[in-house]
């Protein structure tokens, strides 16, 4: 983050609000004022003051508005560390060993067990001492607590072996407490824990490595943002960066304090961009709006700017595809395609991303041959463009998937939505709403196979993800919720499942316009619940509301209007109205016929129900469909 003129200013008077009425801060603060100077910034640190205070607390809350305030001896600090560091490099020849003693809940120290052999990076400065006696003496207060643990943190680091990939900085002459031999690891430090055990002193050890693992993650963003880096102050790529980790609450505050104080930002980019986390949030009206006032910026400046525009036209695409409304979607697409395709590269990744979000549409309405197609379009130019571990191609992996599983290539979709999870769990945080895809993806697939147990765990592990990342009533919750349902509906446990089904279509209401395909989806299964169960009439009238809606929303032989029909045919066939139901049947099976291969389980379905109809005029165990 680059300090501004107005920086100090802003952090003094944030520093006088909050203590304010307190005599000896308020000194503290003015003295700061009328003295400090940059090369101050680290014996101001470890004063333990306001600035010590406020910095370390806005760091470990990860509060992004405070640290916006802080941005100018933020700046400083690290500039002053990154200066003794280098004085530090020509003394320490051999490998420098520190400690940290820290207090750890029994839940945050069983989190560290479980994570012996990967990477952990700090949110903050990391405070260390060259002496294990001091750290010892830290760890060990943690007695005077019962659900506390003493952690004695032994850090190996060779500065020789890093290649300048961490600071760190001896810092005990700057200190007011110079016996503690303090040495200061700067933001983003990354260190591998290599083993983690119990000491007779009931202290428990664990030993690390620093290692450039995480600064080797962040060039390589870099390097494939170049371009884009180039053209957007680092203000709005500081904001954009956290959208990208999943934190998007985070992201839409930065830009909110942008956007009342701009100073030189282009407020059209800041507008996109806190539209984007508006869009992720599952806001939609919202981000519409932005979105829409960014455009209007953009094509109405004195030299438009048509190659930015497409980015715009996209993401208002974006919305009206979740909201069901698939023409204008396609139609916000493919303009966004053609000024791609006329400004850029035919190889260029926002080509691959048009490609990819086109056949996302035809997903939808259930083309999935010409689905196909444009996602292998888009993967050839991710594959060409990025490295193999990139999440664009985890998106086109886990986008393939979804068609081979909506065609009942089960196998095939369990392949590629696996291939996918492995690289988003490489290189994205673990609570990455794109994890949470992949496991949910994954987990379908185990259901339709009937591996019930299974579908229920990456479900599961699917929801806490999305619970701990997004608001309570985001549309992927209440998908989450969905699927547990029909889990639990194909177990024959019905009042769980209806349980899950409602709290879904309550969520799915609430977010989501009247004649949305997701709440069709909810209506159905509800519906499939009263039918298993043998109340006939709830189940048609459920069956008939969501037909309603897809028929209202989507084309007129989707594969949704089949599983409608089919379902409808079900509840005729056992109630014995045997005519009704080979219409329905009959209805279904031509919709099915046209739009899945000749293999698909939903056809074979359709026709056991017509043979059944057809052949016997007894009492009938005829299937529903779920979707």
């Amino acid at each position: 983050m680059p300090p501004d003129h107005h920086g100090k200013q802003q952090m003094i008077q944030k520093c006088q609000e909050y203590y304010r009425g307190n005599r000896k801060e308020l000194k503290l603060i003015q003295d700061f004022n009328d003295t400090y100077q940059r090369d101050d910034a680290i014996r101001w640190y470890t004063k333990q003051s306001f600035v010590y205070k406020l910095i370390n607390k806005a760091l470990r809350t990860e509060d992004i508005e405070q640290l916006y305030l802080f941005r100018f001896f933020i700046v400083d600090l690290c500039s002053c560390l990154a200066q003794e560091y280098e004085k530090m490099k020509q003394r320490e020849k051999n490998v420098l060993r520190v400690y940290r003693g820290v207090n750890l809940s029994s839940e945050e120290f069983e989190k560290l067990k479980e994570n012996e052999g990967k990477l952990i990076s700090t949110n903050g400065f990391l405070s260390t001492s060259r002496s294990r006696e001091v750290a010892l003496h830290f760890a060990g207060e943690s007695a005077k607590h019962r659900d506390e643990v003493g952690v004695l943190c032994e850090i190996e680091c060779d500065l020789n072996d890093l290649n300048d990939a961490i600071t760190v900085a001896d810092i005990a002459h700057f200190s007011s407490f110079a016996d503690e031999e303090e040495v200061l690891f700067d933001l983003g430090a990354t260190f591998e824990i290599c083993s983690v055990y119990r000491e007779e002193s009931n202290v428990c050890v664990v030993e690390m490595s620093a290692t450039g693992k995480g600064r080797e993650t962040a060039k390589e963003y870099i390097k494939l943002n170049r371009k884009e880096l180039e053209e957007t102050s680092a203000l709005v790529m500081f904001g954009r960066l956290l959208c990208d980790m999943g934190q998007y609450d985070k992201s839409q505050m930065h830009f909110e304090t942008l956007l009342r104080n701009p100073g030189v930002e282009d407020i059209a980019n800041i507008q996109f961009s806190l539209g984007r986390a508006h869009d992720l949030k599952g806001e939609y009206a919202k981000a519409l709006k932005l979105y829409e006032s960014a455009y209007e910026i953009i094509i109405s400046s004195r030299q438009p700017r048509v190659k930015q525009s497409a980015s715009v036209l996209n993401n208002i695409a974006n919305i009206y595809r979740v909201k069901g409304e698939y023409d204008r979607a396609s139609e916000y697409y493919e303009r966004s395609l053609t000024i791609r395709e006329k400004c850029l590269r035919a190889d260029h990744p926002e080509i691959a991303t048009s490609l990819n979000n086109i056949a996302g549409v035809y997903t939808d309405q259930g083309e999935y041959g010409r689905a196909l197609e444009y996602y292998e379009r888009s993967l050839k130019i991710r594959v060409k463009c990025f490295p193999a571990d990139h999440p664009y191609i985890a998106t086109s992996l886990n986008n393939t998937g979804l068609v081979y599983s909506r065609t009942g290539e089960y196998d095939r979709a369990l392949e590629y939505y696996a291939r996918s999870l492995k690289i988003r769990e490489k290189c994205l945080p673990a609570d990455h709403p794109d994890i949470a895809t992949s496991l949910s993806s994954i987990a379908g697939v185990y259901s339709h196979k009937g591996e019930y147990d299974r579908a229920l765990e990456y479900y599961a592990r699917s929801l806490k993800i999305r619970e701990k990342c997004l608001p309570a009533d985001h549309r992927d919750i209440g998908t989450s919720l969905n699927n547990i349902g029909a889990v639990y509906a194909d177990k024959g446990e019905y009042d769980r499942a209806s349980e899950y089904y409602e709290r879904s279509l309550q969520i799915r209401e609430k977010c989501l316009p009247a004649y949305h395909p997701d709440i069709a989806t909810s209506l159905n299964n509800v519906g499939l619940v009263y039918f298993r169960k043998g109340e006939y009439d709830r189940a048609s009238e459920y069956y008939e509301r969501s037909l309603t809606i897809r028929e209202k929303c989507l084309p007129a032989d989707h594969p949704d209007i089949g599983i409608s029909l089919n379902n409808i045919g079900a509840v005729y066939a056992d109630k014995g109205e045997y005519d009704r139901a080979s219409e329905y049947y009959e209805r279904s099976l031509t919709i099915r016929e046209k739009c899945l291969p000749a293999y698909h389980p939903d056809i074979a379905v359709t026709r056991d129900g017509i043979e059944q109809v057809y052949g016997r005029k007894g009492h009938y165990n005829v299937k529903g469909s779920r979707c």
